[in-house]
């Protein structure tokens, strides 16, 4: 086929995907002189292509077929939910592994335009380019793997790296790799996150369910510090030498601190303007407990508070409070009826939060105290705060301070690197999963941000400066500052309750009650159904289990409530036993139906107790909101 037929094809099939992208490959011009066009011994053409004195050949000169099954039925075991494909080569792999597994989603990254129009001129791809569950992206700076996997359940992911695309783009098959490697450390943490915490993320919403209505959201200090320097400050052990410069500057420089360290900072005399909590347990009820009494001569911190938040926490802090929008169903359904909250990061840490709360407040610059990233000077937070005194109080002779440490790098998998003074730490999966959320962000960060932390990590995008810098540019003028969190706390001390919308939402929680109800009754019919088809029972249909299911389906939202309740067992079908025969089939839908019935009875005893605690506050007389 002549070179003109075969780029018309190609180009054609990627025009009908985007059109955009078939314009720019057709004014493409560039220098062919290091690509060369040969024909393999089995008649099928490849590329060689000339870089840096090497001759680097996209495929096999003898038989590429063959050599791409081989590397396929090594790579793939047909189970794969999406493959990436650093390169698409000559195409013979990606034929291969689509013979292999069809229905995957192949995502095609291709490192250098240039490269990919001599191949639409050289074979004919046209088939590939057009298939439906193909994505290609060419020349990316990054790829977000959170928007393209199939199912947030998705276990079996696959990348793969031809060794010519590693010798030819040793820099960006590292990034491509890099950003895989971050989606998969964090979809591992976050599906064991959403595991450990799913009811109870679920259960302190509900609890919390009156505070949607009767604090005010983050949405009122959007922009409320535009210009003013603010400092993040995290709970890394490093800072210690940096706190007297902080306490000498707090006039001048808005205070971010999260939970963990708002305790050891009012101990020091430093004291916050804003403490952010996001955790749901108990323990983080500790981190603000006392902390607004203890403030006599400043006004206490705003908590800007996660609604999963262990209800305790809102319940006795006596400072100034603002919520956040929820990631998660329950807390996105109570905003429907009490207002949007206004939305914060969320990267997997309160560092991160903190983080995006210097950048709803547009404050700017903004300076970073405390990131370590890192297990430095023997010690995991700053000297003082709860965690450090929980673990104090259980050492002794026999289980010394290290022992603590080691223990705790060993959970998170610890990782030897170097720190940015170039010496020998430590760090773990979590952290580096920080780290890339952080340097992802400031891919796209107008504002100057500085890292002051003394020791830990270097992240990409923020400048690494000496305390010296915090204090040049930590100029916001005293009476200024002042103003500004007076104005803040004016917007959010006093809130009407519009008790219609309480109502609107006991309305809900009562018609989702008898949803709920009547799901759980489906469920157990559908139990019964699978039993008997398990026991060969000749009264048993699977037509019928269709009809129950269509019927379970038809209840939308409630599922949405019920499947984030259930992440454990949908967790263990998804990536466990896999279905090979019918009755592995009927064991599985047994299984999630069983945890279905058991999420719906859950959630049935949380909508009784919220409808409780809303009917009381809808029954008060005053309308105030504290």
């Amino acid at each position: 086929m002549k070179e003109s037929t075969l780029s018309a094809r190609n180009l054609a099939a990627i025009r009908s995907r985007d059109p955009s992208l078939a314009e720019k490959l057709e004014k493409l011009r560039y220098d062919r002189a290091p690509y060369t066009r040969l024909i393999s011994r089995t008649g099928l053409p490849t590329l060689e292509v000339r870089e840096k004195g090497r001759r680097v050949y996209l495929c096999s000169k003898i038989d590429p077929r063959r050599e791409a099954a081989r590397l396929a039925r090594s790579f793939l075991d047909g189970n794969e939910q999406l493959v990436t494909l650093f390169g698409i080569g000559m195409g013979y792999l990606m034929e291969e592994m689509r013979r292999i597994n069809p229905g995957a989603l192949y995502i095609i990254i291709e490192p250098d335009i240039k490269l990919f129009a001599e191949i639409l001129k050289t074979r004919d791809l046209s088939e590939l380019l057009c298939a439906e569950r193909t994505l290609l992206f060419i020349e990316p700076e990054h790829i977000d793997f959170d928007e393209l996997v199939p199912h947030p359940s998705a276990e079996n992911i696959r990348q793969f790296v031809s060794r010519p695309y590693r010798m030819l783009y040793e820099e960006k098959a590292a990034q491509a790799e890099g950003d895989f490697l971050s989606y998969m450390n964090g979809k591992r943490i976050n599906i064991a996150t959403l595991k450990r915490f799913d009811r109870l993320w679920t259960k302190n919403i509900f609890k919390n369910c009156p505070y949607f209505f009767t604090r005010h959201g983050l949405v009122e200090v959007k922009n409320a510090g535009t210009g003013f320097p603010a400092v993040v400050v995290a709970a890394g052990p490093s800072q210690e030498g940096t706190l007297p410069l902080l306490k000498q500057l707090q006039d001048r420089v808005i205070i971010i601190a999260v939970d963990t360290v708002a305790t050891p900072l009012m101990k020091r005399e430093i004291v916050p303007d804003f403490v952010v909590t996001v955790d749901p347990q108990l323990i983080n009820s500790h981190y603000v407990a006392g902390l607004a009494e203890s403030c006599t001569e400043a006004p206490p911190p705003v908590l800007v508070a996660d609604p999963a938040v262990y209800p305790t926490v809102l319940r006795i802090y006596q400072g100034p409070v603002v919520l956040t929008s929820s990631v998660f169903n329950p807390g996105k359904i109570i905003e429907r009826f009490s207002g949007h909250k206004g939305s914060i990061a969320a990267g997997g840490s309160v560092a991160t939060a903190a983080f995006d709360l210097g950048r709803i407040l547009d404050a700017d610059p903004l300076f970073i105290l405390g990131l370590d990233l890192s297990y430095g000077m023997g010690r995991t937070h700053l000297s003082g705060s709860l965690v450090e005194t929980f673990i104090l109080s259980h050492i002794d002779r026999f289980h010394p301070l290290l022992s603590h440490t080691a223990g705790y790098m060993r959970g998170g998998k610890a990782v030897p690197v170097r720190d940015k003074r170039g010496m020998a730490a430590f760090t773990d999966r979590r952290m580096l999963l920080y780290r890339s959320w952080f340097e992802h962000q400031m891919k796209t960060e107008r504002r100057k941000v500085y890292n002051i932390t003394d020791g830990g990590l270097s992240i990409k995008g923020m400048v690494d400066v000496t305390p010296s810098m915090f204090e040049e540019h930590a100029s916001g003028a005293a009476d200024v500052k002042r103003a500004l969190m007076d104005r803040i706390r004016s917007r959010i001390t006093a809130m009407c309750v519009d008790r219609k919308r309480m109502e609107d939402f006991l309305g809900y929680l009562r018609e989702t009650e008898e949803q709920l109800r009547q799901l759980r009754d489906l469920h157990a019919h559908a139990m019964d159904q699978v039993k008997a088809l398990l026991h060969g029972r000749q009264d048993s249909s699977s037509g019928g289990l269709d009809r129950i299911e269509a019927e379970i389906l038809a209840y939308h939202e409630p599922n949405r409530l019920i499947s984030m309740v259930m992440q454990a067992p949908i967790n263990r079908v998804l990536s466990g036993r896999k279905a090979e025969d019918m009755r592995q089939a009927l064991e599985n839908s047994l299984e999630l139906y069983a945890a279905m019935s058991d999420a719906a009875q859950f959630l049935i005893e949380l909508t009784d107790m919220a409808r409780a605690v809303i009917g009381r506050k809808t029954s008060c007389r005053s309308p105030s909101a504290h």
